[in-house]
Protein backbone atom coordinates (compact mmCIF):
# COMPACT_ATOMS: atom_id res chain seq x y z
CA UNK A 1 0.00 0.00 0.00
CA UNK A 2 1.37 3.35 -1.23
CA UNK A 3 1.21 6.41 1.59
CA UNK A 4 2.45 9.92 0.80
CA UNK A 5 5.02 11.50 3.44
CA UNK A 6 2.56 12.49 5.52
CA UNK A 7 2.24 11.12 8.91
CA UNK A 8 0.85 7.95 9.28
CA UNK A 9 -1.96 6.34 11.95
CA UNK A 10 -3.52 2.63 12.54
CA UNK A 11 -6.21 2.82 14.57
CA UNK A 12 -7.33 -0.56 15.69
CA UNK A 13 -10.69 -1.15 16.60
CA UNK A 14 -13.65 0.98 14.57
CA UNK A 15 -15.94 1.01 18.06
CA UNK A 16 -17.10 4.18 19.55
CA UNK A 17 -13.67 5.47 20.88
CA UNK A 18 -11.60 4.57 17.77
CA UNK A 19 -14.05 6.30 15.81
CA UNK A 20 -14.07 9.31 17.65
CA UNK A 21 -10.40 8.91 18.25
CA UNK A 22 -10.00 9.10 14.43
CA UNK A 23 -12.47 12.44 14.17
CA UNK A 24 -10.39 14.42 16.93
CA UNK A 25 -6.77 13.37 15.45
CA UNK A 26 -8.01 14.52 12.25
CA UNK A 27 -9.76 18.05 13.15
CA UNK A 28 -6.42 18.63 15.87
CA UNK A 29 -3.91 17.57 12.62
CA UNK A 30 -4.66 17.53 9.53
CA UNK A 31 -1.91 16.45 7.79
CA UNK A 32 -1.69 13.13 9.39
CA UNK A 33 -2.64 10.19 7.37
CA UNK A 34 -5.10 7.83 9.63
CA UNK A 35 -6.19 4.01 8.73
CA UNK A 36 -8.64 2.58 11.01
CA UNK A 37 -8.95 -1.40 11.16
CA UNK A 38 -12.35 -3.36 12.20
CA UNK A 39 -13.12 -7.03 11.84
CA UNK A 40 -16.30 -7.33 14.00
CA UNK A 41 -18.73 -4.73 13.37
CA UNK A 42 -18.58 -0.94 13.05
CA UNK A 43 -19.49 0.75 16.61
CA UNK A 44 -18.13 -1.86 18.81
CA UNK A 45 -20.34 -2.12 21.82
CA UNK A 46 -22.74 0.21 20.61
CA UNK A 47 -25.17 -1.96 18.14
CA UNK A 48 -28.70 -0.75 17.42
CA UNK A 49 -31.39 -2.88 16.73
CA UNK A 50 -34.78 -2.70 15.31
CA UNK A 51 -36.85 -5.67 15.92
CA UNK A 52 -41.10 -5.78 16.12
CA UNK A 53 -41.10 -2.29 15.58
CA UNK A 54 -38.70 -1.35 18.37
CA UNK A 55 -35.17 -0.01 19.36
CA UNK A 56 -33.14 -2.10 20.97
CA UNK A 57 -29.50 -1.23 22.33
CA UNK A 58 -27.81 -3.95 22.12
CA UNK A 59 -25.19 -2.39 24.57
CA UNK A 60 -25.26 1.18 26.30
CA UNK A 61 -29.11 2.51 26.48
CA UNK A 62 -28.01 6.08 26.47
CA UNK A 63 -25.27 8.36 26.33
CA UNK A 64 -24.66 10.25 29.74
CA UNK A 65 -23.96 13.60 29.24
CA UNK A 66 -22.11 15.49 31.70
CA UNK A 67 -20.14 17.91 29.90
CA UNK A 68 -20.99 20.11 26.82
CA UNK A 69 -18.38 17.64 24.28
CA UNK A 70 -20.83 15.54 22.96
CA UNK A 71 -23.52 18.67 21.93
CA UNK A 72 -20.63 19.97 20.40
CA UNK A 73 -19.83 17.21 18.56
CA UNK A 74 -23.44 16.58 17.52
CA UNK A 75 -23.25 20.18 16.47
CA UNK A 76 -19.97 19.78 14.24
CA UNK A 77 -21.95 16.72 13.13
CA UNK A 78 -25.05 18.44 11.71
CA UNK A 79 -27.38 16.01 14.22
CA UNK A 80 -28.26 18.51 17.10
CA UNK A 81 -31.44 18.00 15.90
CA UNK A 82 -31.21 14.25 16.22
CA UNK A 83 -30.66 14.25 19.72
CA UNK A 84 -33.43 13.57 22.10
CA UNK A 85 -32.97 13.47 25.60
CA UNK A 86 -34.55 11.30 28.16
CA UNK A 87 -38.28 12.22 29.56
CA UNK A 88 -38.19 14.09 32.49
CA UNK A 89 -40.55 10.40 34.38
CA UNK A 90 -37.16 8.85 33.75
CA UNK A 91 -35.73 10.42 36.92
CA UNK A 92 -37.61 8.05 38.96
CA UNK A 93 -34.57 5.12 40.05
CA UNK A 94 -35.07 2.77 41.90
CA UNK A 95 -32.46 0.12 44.41
CA UNK A 96 -34.23 -3.31 45.65
CA UNK A 97 -34.42 -4.08 49.30
CA UNK A 98 -35.25 -6.52 51.20
CA UNK A 99 -37.84 -7.06 48.86
CA UNK A 100 -38.99 -3.74 47.66
CA UNK A 101 -38.39 -1.16 45.30
CA UNK A 102 -37.16 1.67 47.21
CA UNK A 103 -37.31 5.40 45.10
CA UNK A 104 -33.13 6.75 45.04
CA UNK A 105 -33.43 10.37 46.76
CA UNK A 106 -33.17 13.20 43.70
CA UNK A 107 -33.07 16.07 46.65
CA UNK A 108 -31.75 16.96 50.31
CA UNK A 109 -35.45 16.47 51.73
CA UNK A 110 -36.07 12.87 49.71
CA UNK A 111 -33.03 12.25 51.19
CA UNK A 112 -33.69 12.12 54.86
CA UNK A 113 -37.13 10.85 54.67
CA UNK A 114 -36.03 7.93 51.88
CA UNK A 115 -35.50 4.09 53.75
CA UNK A 116 -32.89 3.41 51.56
CA UNK A 117 -30.19 4.31 54.21
CA UNK A 118 -31.31 4.04 57.80
CA UNK A 119 -31.25 7.74 59.82
CA UNK A 120 -27.73 6.49 61.71
CA UNK A 121 -25.97 6.00 58.39
CA UNK A 122 -27.28 9.64 57.00
CA UNK A 123 -25.63 11.50 59.96
CA UNK A 124 -22.36 9.74 58.89
CA UNK A 125 -22.79 10.98 55.42
CA UNK A 126 -23.66 14.99 56.58
CA UNK A 127 -20.45 14.49 58.83
CA UNK A 128 -18.09 12.64 56.26
CA UNK A 129 -18.35 15.67 53.63
CA UNK A 130 -16.43 17.76 56.21
CA UNK A 131 -13.67 14.82 57.09
CA UNK A 132 -10.38 13.90 55.29
CA UNK A 133 -9.66 10.72 53.99
CA UNK A 134 -7.20 8.17 53.80
CA UNK A 135 -7.30 5.61 50.60
CA UNK A 136 -5.16 3.50 49.35
CA UNK A 137 -4.64 2.68 45.47
CA UNK A 138 -5.51 -0.89 45.74
CA UNK A 139 -8.81 -0.52 47.87
CA UNK A 140 -12.19 -1.65 46.65
CA UNK A 141 -14.80 0.11 46.08
CA UNK A 142 -16.85 -1.48 48.80
CA UNK A 143 -14.01 -0.71 51.13
CA UNK A 144 -13.69 2.83 50.26
CA UNK A 145 -17.33 3.62 50.45
CA UNK A 146 -17.76 1.71 53.91
CA UNK A 147 -14.69 3.95 54.91
CA UNK A 148 -15.94 7.28 53.85
CA UNK A 149 -20.09 6.44 54.72
CA UNK A 150 -20.34 3.37 56.54
CA UNK A 151 -21.09 -0.05 55.35
CA UNK A 152 -24.96 0.56 54.43
CA UNK A 153 -23.85 2.89 52.00
CA UNK A 154 -21.81 0.32 50.56
CA UNK A 155 -23.95 -2.70 50.90
CA UNK A 156 -26.90 -0.96 49.06
CA UNK A 157 -25.72 2.40 46.95
CA UNK A 158 -22.33 1.63 46.11
CA UNK A 159 -22.99 -2.11 45.07
CA UNK A 160 -26.35 -0.46 42.95
CA UNK A 161 -23.71 1.58 41.22
CA UNK A 162 -21.03 -1.18 40.89
CA UNK A 163 -23.70 -3.23 39.45
CA UNK A 164 -25.70 -0.86 37.36
CA UNK A 165 -22.65 0.65 35.58
CA UNK A 166 -19.68 -2.19 35.92
CA UNK A 167 -21.27 -5.05 35.79
CA UNK A 168 -19.32 -5.97 38.97
CA UNK A 169 -19.67 -6.47 42.58
CA UNK A 170 -18.48 -3.63 44.61
CA UNK A 171 -15.85 -5.74 46.81
CA UNK A 172 -14.01 -6.36 43.24
CA UNK A 173 -14.31 -3.10 41.38
CA UNK A 174 -10.73 -1.13 41.94
CA UNK A 175 -11.59 1.99 43.74
CA UNK A 176 -8.81 4.22 42.51
CA UNK A 177 -9.21 2.88 38.84
CA UNK A 178 -13.06 3.23 38.27
CA UNK A 179 -13.19 6.55 39.96
CA UNK A 180 -9.66 7.85 39.32
CA UNK A 181 -10.55 11.85 39.16
CA UNK A 182 -12.37 11.15 42.49
CA UNK A 183 -10.06 9.50 43.94
CA UNK A 184 -7.29 11.90 43.18
CA UNK A 185 -9.26 15.39 44.46
CA UNK A 186 -9.77 13.17 47.86
CA UNK A 187 -5.85 12.63 47.91
CA UNK A 188 -5.23 16.59 46.98
CA UNK A 189 -7.66 18.24 49.40
CA UNK A 190 -8.39 18.08 53.32
CA UNK A 191 -12.10 17.26 52.93
CA UNK A 192 -14.62 15.29 51.11
CA UNK A 193 -16.48 17.92 49.81
CA UNK A 194 -13.61 20.40 48.46
CA UNK A 195 -12.54 17.13 46.89
CA UNK A 196 -16.22 16.81 44.84
CA UNK A 197 -16.11 20.89 43.98
CA UNK A 198 -12.31 20.62 43.57
CA UNK A 199 -13.30 18.08 40.72
CA UNK A 200 -16.10 19.68 39.56
CA UNK A 201 -14.77 23.13 39.02
CA UNK A 202 -11.63 22.07 37.51
CA UNK A 203 -13.63 19.52 34.95
CA UNK A 204 -15.45 22.96 34.11
CA UNK A 205 -12.60 24.63 33.90
CA UNK A 206 -10.87 22.34 31.35
CA UNK A 207 -13.82 22.01 29.18
CA UNK A 208 -14.60 26.06 29.37
CA UNK A 209 -10.88 26.09 27.86
CA UNK A 210 -11.57 23.62 25.08
CA UNK A 211 -15.11 24.50 23.93
CA UNK A 212 -15.57 28.20 24.78
CA UNK A 213 -17.42 29.83 27.62
CA UNK A 214 -21.19 29.24 25.82
CA UNK A 215 -20.88 25.99 25.63
CA UNK A 216 -22.05 25.52 29.43
CA UNK A 217 -24.58 27.86 28.52
CA UNK A 218 -26.08 26.13 25.47
CA UNK A 219 -26.43 22.35 26.40
CA UNK A 220 -28.75 20.55 29.17
CA UNK A 221 -27.21 17.54 31.56
CA UNK A 222 -28.99 14.43 31.57
CA UNK A 223 -29.25 11.40 29.27
CA UNK A 224 -29.15 11.71 25.39
CA UNK A 225 -30.06 8.92 22.40
CA UNK A 226 -30.75 9.72 18.65
CA UNK A 227 -33.45 9.72 16.05
CA UNK A 228 -33.15 5.63 15.28
CA UNK A 229 -31.10 4.95 18.35
CA UNK A 230 -27.79 5.01 19.45
CA UNK A 231 -26.06 3.66 15.64
CA UNK A 232 -27.16 7.08 14.29
CA UNK A 233 -24.06 8.92 15.72
CA UNK A 234 -22.11 6.07 14.81
CA UNK A 235 -22.82 6.36 11.23
CA UNK A 236 -22.77 9.88 11.36
CA UNK A 237 -18.99 9.69 12.43
CA UNK A 238 -18.21 6.96 9.86
CA UNK A 239 -19.62 9.08 6.85
CA UNK A 240 -17.90 12.43 7.98
CA UNK A 241 -14.23 9.85 8.08
CA UNK A 242 -15.39 8.95 4.78
CA UNK A 243 -15.53 12.22 3.77
CA UNK A 244 -12.25 12.94 4.87
CA UNK A 245 -10.70 9.83 3.31
CA UNK A 246 -9.89 8.24 6.36
CA UNK A 247 -11.04 4.14 5.62
CA UNK A 248 -12.13 1.62 7.39
CA UNK A 249 -10.09 -1.66 6.27
CA UNK A 250 -12.86 -4.24 7.41
CA UNK A 251 -10.36 -7.50 8.07
CA UNK A 252 -9.00 -9.02 11.21
CA UNK A 253 -6.17 -8.09 12.02
CA UNK A 254 -3.49 -11.29 12.65
CA UNK A 255 0.21 -9.57 13.83
CA UNK A 256 2.03 -6.42 13.93
CA UNK A 257 5.36 -6.33 13.11
CA UNK A 258 7.71 -3.99 13.75
CA UNK A 259 10.52 -2.83 11.30
CA UNK A 260 13.23 0.65 11.90
CA UNK A 261 11.16 2.05 14.22
CA UNK A 262 7.84 1.75 12.00
CA UNK A 263 4.94 -0.74 12.22
CA UNK A 264 3.10 -3.00 9.79
CA UNK A 265 -0.50 -4.15 10.40
CA UNK A 266 -1.29 -7.47 9.14
CA UNK A 267 -4.33 -9.33 7.96
CA UNK A 268 -4.74 -12.65 6.66
CA UNK A 269 -4.56 -11.58 2.50
CA UNK A 270 -2.53 -8.02 3.45
CA UNK A 271 -0.13 -5.89 4.81
CA UNK A 272 -0.32 -2.35 5.06
CA UNK A 273 1.83 -0.14 6.41
CA UNK A 274 4.44 1.18 7.59
CA UNK A 275 2.70 3.69 10.03
CA UNK A 276 4.68 5.77 12.77
CA UNK A 277 2.06 4.62 15.49
CA UNK A 278 -0.38 2.17 16.57
CA UNK A 279 -3.37 3.23 18.79
CA UNK A 280 -5.19 0.27 20.09
CA UNK A 281 -8.80 0.61 21.36
CA UNK A 282 -9.67 -2.95 20.96
CA UNK A 283 -9.73 -5.40 24.23
CA UNK A 284 -6.48 -6.93 25.75
CA UNK A 285 -7.54 -10.21 25.10
CA UNK A 286 -7.64 -9.32 21.03
CA UNK A 287 -4.42 -7.18 21.13
CA UNK A 288 -2.96 -9.82 22.98
CA UNK A 289 -2.88 -12.10 20.39
CA UNK A 290 -2.02 -9.45 17.83
CA UNK A 291 0.49 -8.09 20.20
CA UNK A 292 2.22 -11.69 20.63
CA UNK A 293 4.80 -11.86 17.90
CA UNK A 294 5.99 -8.65 18.86
CA UNK A 295 6.58 -8.86 22.27
CA UNK A 296 5.47 -12.50 23.81
CA UNK A 297 6.02 -10.89 27.91
CA UNK A 298 3.49 -8.08 26.86
CA UNK A 299 1.13 -10.43 24.74
CA UNK A 300 0.71 -12.95 28.35
CA UNK A 301 0.20 -9.64 30.48
CA UNK A 302 -2.22 -8.45 28.35
CA UNK A 303 -4.47 -11.60 28.47
CA UNK A 304 -4.87 -11.00 32.36
CA UNK A 305 -7.49 -8.41 32.18
CA UNK A 306 -10.68 -9.76 33.68
CA UNK A 307 -14.17 -9.51 32.20
CA UNK A 308 -17.69 -9.56 33.83
CA UNK A 309 -19.85 -11.54 32.09
CA UNK A 310 -23.20 -10.64 31.23
CA UNK A 311 -26.40 -11.93 29.72
CA UNK A 312 -29.48 -8.90 28.40
CA UNK A 313 -32.71 -10.16 28.48
CA UNK A 314 -35.19 -7.99 26.69
CA UNK A 315 -38.92 -8.56 27.01
CA UNK A 316 -42.34 -6.52 25.39
CA UNK A 317 -44.73 -6.53 27.69
CA UNK A 318 -48.43 -5.04 26.75
CA UNK A 319 -49.00 -2.20 29.18
CA UNK A 320 -52.08 -3.68 30.06
CA UNK A 321 -50.66 -6.57 31.93
CA UNK A 322 -47.28 -4.67 32.99
CA UNK A 323 -46.45 -0.39 33.47
CA UNK A 324 -44.15 1.00 36.50
CA UNK A 325 -42.92 4.72 36.13
CA UNK A 326 -39.23 5.77 36.14
CA UNK A 327 -35.89 4.81 34.69
CA UNK A 328 -35.35 1.49 36.28
CA UNK A 329 -34.20 -0.55 39.29
CA UNK A 330 -30.62 -1.89 40.62
CA UNK A 331 -30.27 -5.24 42.67
CA UNK A 332 -27.46 -4.95 45.11
CA UNK A 333 -25.83 -8.21 45.78
CA UNK A 334 -27.02 -8.29 49.36
CA UNK A 335 -30.14 -8.96 47.48
CA UNK A 336 -29.23 -12.57 46.48
CA UNK A 337 -30.40 -12.17 42.86
CA UNK A 338 -28.93 -12.73 39.67
CA UNK A 339 -30.53 -10.21 38.50
CA UNK A 340 -28.43 -7.14 38.36
CA UNK A 341 -31.42 -4.56 37.68
CA UNK A 342 -34.02 -3.58 35.09
CA UNK A 343 -34.28 -0.72 32.76
CA UNK A 344 -37.27 0.54 31.43
CA UNK A 345 -36.22 1.44 28.08
CA UNK A 346 -39.66 2.74 26.72
CA UNK A 347 -40.04 5.15 29.92
CA UNK A 348 -36.56 6.97 29.27
CA UNK A 349 -37.47 7.31 25.60
CA UNK A 350 -40.56 7.08 23.83
CA UNK A 351 -39.43 6.57 20.11
CA UNK A 352 -38.15 3.16 21.88
CA UNK A 353 -41.14 1.10 21.31
CA UNK A 354 -45.37 1.37 20.02
CA UNK A 355 -47.47 3.11 22.31
CA UNK A 356 -48.94 -0.11 23.59
CA UNK A 357 -45.82 -1.81 24.74
CA UNK A 358 -43.68 -1.50 28.17
CA UNK A 359 -40.34 -2.55 26.97
CA UNK A 360 -37.43 -4.14 29.45
CA UNK A 361 -33.99 -4.80 29.12
CA UNK A 362 -33.14 -7.19 32.27
CA UNK A 363 -29.13 -7.07 33.00
CA UNK A 364 -28.48 -11.16 34.37
CA UNK A 365 -24.62 -11.35 36.26
CA UNK A 366 -22.34 -13.84 34.80
CA UNK A 367 -22.10 -16.68 31.97
CA UNK A 368 -25.20 -18.26 31.42
CA UNK A 369 -24.61 -20.75 28.80
CA UNK A 370 -25.72 -23.74 30.87
CA UNK A 371 -29.20 -22.00 30.29
CA UNK A 372 -31.36 -22.12 27.20
CA UNK A 373 -32.74 -18.58 25.77
CA UNK A 374 -35.74 -20.41 26.87
CA UNK A 375 -35.09 -20.54 30.69
CA UNK A 376 -33.02 -17.70 30.68
CA UNK A 377 -35.86 -15.71 29.94
CA UNK A 378 -37.97 -17.80 31.92
CA UNK A 379 -36.14 -17.14 34.95
CA UNK A 380 -36.44 -13.50 34.55
CA UNK A 381 -40.17 -13.42 34.09
CA UNK A 382 -40.35 -15.00 37.21
CA UNK A 383 -38.18 -12.96 39.10
CA UNK A 384 -40.27 -9.75 37.55
CA UNK A 385 -43.74 -11.45 38.25
CA UNK A 386 -42.77 -11.32 42.09
CA UNK A 387 -41.69 -8.04 42.28
CA UNK A 388 -44.63 -6.68 40.08
CA UNK A 389 -46.92 -9.33 40.51
CA UNK A 390 -47.79 -9.64 37.11
CA UNK A 391 -49.98 -12.07 35.59
CA UNK A 392 -49.34 -12.76 32.28
CA UNK A 393 -46.11 -13.23 30.15
CA UNK A 394 -44.66 -10.53 28.19
CA UNK A 395 -45.16 -10.63 24.09
CA UNK A 396 -41.92 -11.61 22.80
CA UNK A 397 -38.46 -11.67 24.46
CA UNK A 398 -34.65 -11.29 23.01
CA UNK A 399 -31.88 -12.43 24.21
CA UNK A 400 -28.31 -10.81 23.90
CA UNK A 401 -25.40 -12.83 25.33
CA UNK A 402 -21.29 -11.36 26.23
CA UNK A 403 -19.49 -14.19 27.39
CA UNK A 404 -16.08 -11.32 27.59
CA UNK A 405 -18.92 -8.78 28.43
CA UNK A 406 -17.97 -5.46 30.44
CA UNK A 407 -14.17 -5.09 31.08
CA UNK A 408 -13.64 -5.33 34.98
CA UNK A 409 -11.28 -2.88 36.69
CA UNK A 410 -10.20 -5.57 38.89
CA UNK A 411 -8.40 -5.10 42.03
CA UNK A 412 -5.07 -4.88 41.15
CA UNK A 413 -6.01 -3.41 37.80
CA UNK A 414 -3.98 -0.20 38.35
CA UNK A 415 -0.72 -2.11 39.06
CA UNK A 416 -1.93 -4.24 35.83
CA UNK A 417 -2.29 -1.24 34.04
CA UNK A 418 1.13 0.51 34.33
CA UNK A 419 3.08 -2.77 33.83
CA UNK A 420 2.06 -2.47 30.57
CA UNK A 421 2.65 0.67 29.99
CA UNK A 422 5.80 0.93 30.90
CA UNK A 423 6.97 -2.69 29.08
CA UNK A 424 5.59 -0.76 26.25
CA UNK A 425 8.00 1.97 26.34
CA UNK A 426 10.32 -0.17 24.24
CA UNK A 427 7.83 0.19 21.38
CA UNK A 428 7.28 4.71 21.75
CA UNK A 429 4.91 4.45 18.92
CA UNK A 430 1.90 1.98 20.88
CA UNK A 431 -0.70 3.58 22.63
CA UNK A 432 -3.25 2.17 24.65
CA UNK A 433 -7.06 3.75 24.77
CA UNK A 434 -10.75 2.29 24.72
CA UNK A 435 -13.22 1.42 28.01
CA UNK A 436 -10.76 -1.13 29.20
CA UNK A 437 -7.77 1.95 29.80
CA UNK A 438 -9.48 5.21 29.87
CA UNK A 439 -12.52 4.99 31.62
CA UNK A 440 -16.01 3.18 31.12
CA UNK A 441 -18.88 4.19 29.22
CA UNK A 442 -19.52 6.39 26.14
CA UNK A 443 -19.24 9.62 27.90
CA UNK A 444 -15.70 8.69 29.08
CA UNK A 445 -15.13 7.84 26.03
CA UNK A 446 -15.61 10.31 23.99
CA UNK A 447 -13.80 12.83 26.66
CA UNK A 448 -10.90 10.19 26.63
CA UNK A 449 -10.58 10.38 22.87
CA UNK A 450 -10.61 14.25 22.18
CA UNK A 451 -8.09 14.22 25.17
CA UNK A 452 -6.00 11.90 23.72
CA UNK A 453 -5.53 13.38 20.65
CA UNK A 454 -5.14 17.20 21.96
CA UNK A 455 -2.27 15.23 23.82
CA UNK A 456 -0.89 14.05 20.44
CA UNK A 457 -1.37 17.23 18.43
CA UNK A 458 0.13 19.10 21.25
CA UNK A 459 3.47 16.94 21.58
CA UNK A 460 3.59 17.14 17.61
CA UNK A 461 4.36 20.86 17.73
Amino acid sequence: MQYNNEHKIAILGAGFTGLTTAYYLNKFNKDINISIFESKEIGGQVQTEIYEDCIIEKGPETFQMRIPLLNTLCEELDIKDKMIIAKKDAAKRYILKEGQLIKVPMSLLSFLTSSILPFTNKVKIAFALKKKFSLWPGMSFYDATKNIFGEPFAQYPASAVARGVYGTEAEDLEFSSAFQDVYISIQETDSLMKAIKKMVSEKKNFWVSQLGANSYKNFQKGMYSFEGGLKTIIEKIRENLKNKNIKIENAKIQRITCKKNEYYVHTKHSKFGPFNEIISTVSPSELSEIIKELDKKISVRLNEMKYSPMTVVVHAWDKKNFYYPGFGFLAPRKEKTSMMGTLFSSNIFSHKAPEHLFLTKTMVAGDSEIFSDEEVSAMQVEGLKRLFKIEKPPIWTKIYRYKQGMPKYFLGYHEWKESIISMLNEFKGIHLTGWHFSGMGLSDALSSSYQFALKYSEKQK
